[in-house]
């Protein structure tokens, strides 16, 4: 592990990261997972009617998550699926997430509860509804909901945040490094641990991130010490070994803002570093059933590529065609407060992965 000197002035080495991001070049793994959400109790609201409100005390399943994922990154080819649950302020559970693919010819995506399955060009944006993430950083950065992140830019970003790396202990086969983050003033605001495991090719076994509760400021004005609060954000990941490689088994993805939330994810890996099949990046392998067409508008107009008939709808899985305005809403709402979550972090968070990834890569 590099010292806080070397990790403030080494300059990333593009040419072994090449080689060793082909430790997860290409894989194919279903995902399955479960939501916890506060549990719902009896309460009033200022009008006096009885309403639904969450206890911020105990975490109870609201429903499973489901999911696929398929990469070839150096074709630049991705697969991602995922249906999960969400459950309104008035505590209505619903379903919302869809399937997607990108290659470098088009993005293909059919939203949950949507009859047409549509293609568009390669540039346009990642649905809001889909939370992908990149497994390569699983543990290492906060990035549910981001597009899949690419490590060469993570590599670049070293050396920017290199500098707020505070302290570094290794023993016991662990590495815990903490990063050290202030405002403009530089007072601190807020504090990012991660511990590396060095027999498991440096995958991050926890990564935490905890507010300042209090500071304490000699009479000259320069900092005394620092009171940190509870851990607000935790992402703790479990590996495992197949195919001779470390890879993702399970992770855990906890939020004490409000509203708490925990996400658990695990992964079952069919395939590892051998060719995957091209009909998972086109509509051809996406859920065909209950769908009426597949539309290209690539250029510039609808084109219908394929129709379906009534025999090969009959699959049909029951999809939510008319969500409740409350699940509409908290949809909407959901995408919203993520953006701006990751959005308010992305800065500590994504960059923290890199010092695994330059030790996997090494």
């Amino acid at each position: 592990m590099p010292s806080s000197k070397q990790l403030t002035s080494t300059k990333p080495d593009h040419n072994s990261s090449r080689n060793a991001a082909t430790h997860l070049a290409l894989g194919e793994s279903k995902v399955r997972g479960v939501v916890e959400n506060p549990t719902l109790g009896e309460g009033e609201d200022e009008e006096g009617s009885k309403k639904k409100r969450a206890k911020d005390v105990v975490l109870e399943s609201i429903g499973e998550i489901q999911g696929f994922c398929a990469f070839d990154f150096d074709s630049g080819k991705v697969r991602f699926d995922r249906d999960e649950p969400a459950r309104t302020p008035e505590g209505e559970v619903f379903r919302f997430g869809g399937q997607f693919a990108r290659t470098q010819d088009a993005l293909t995506e059919r939203g949950r509860g949507a009859s047409t399955i549509v293609i568009s060009s390669p540039g346009g944006k990642v649905p809001a509804w889909l939370h992908m993430f990149d497994v390569r950083v699983l543990g290492g950065c906060y990035v549910l909901g981001l597009e899949t992140a690419k490590l060469p830019k993570l590599v670049e970003s070293f050396e920017k945040d290199a500098p707020n790396v505070s302290e570094i202990i290794s023993a016991d086969g662990e590495t815990v490094v903490k990063w050290l983050y202030a405002d403009e003033e530089k007072n601190p605001v807020h504090r990012a641990t991660i511990c590396f495991r060095e027999a498991e090719d440096f995958w991050p076994k926890r990564l935490e991130v905890t507010k300042v509760a209090s500071t304490i400021y000699k009479p000259d004005g320069s900092l005394h010490s620092t009171n940190w609060g509870s851990v607000q954000q935790a992402v703790d990941l479990e590996v495992e070994r197949f195919r001779d490689e470390w890879v993702p088994k399970k992770v855990t993805i906890s939020f004490a803002g409000q509203p708490r939330w925990r996400q658990t994810l695990n992964f079952t890996w069919e395939k590892l570093n051998e060719p995957i099949d091209d009909k998972l990046f086109g509509w051809e392998g996406f859920d065909q059933s209950d769908a009426d067409a597949v539309i290209d508008n690539r250029l510039g107009q609808l084109v219908t590529v394929k129709r379906f008939n009534e025999s090969q709808k009959a699959g049909a899985k029951g999809r939510d065609k008319n969500p409740s305005d409350g699940a509409k809403a908290e949809m909407k709402r959901r995408s919203s407060r993520w953006m701006l979550i990751v959005g308010g972090n992305l800065a500590v968070l994504v960059l923290l992965a890199v010092v695994a990834v330059r030790q996997r890569w090494k």
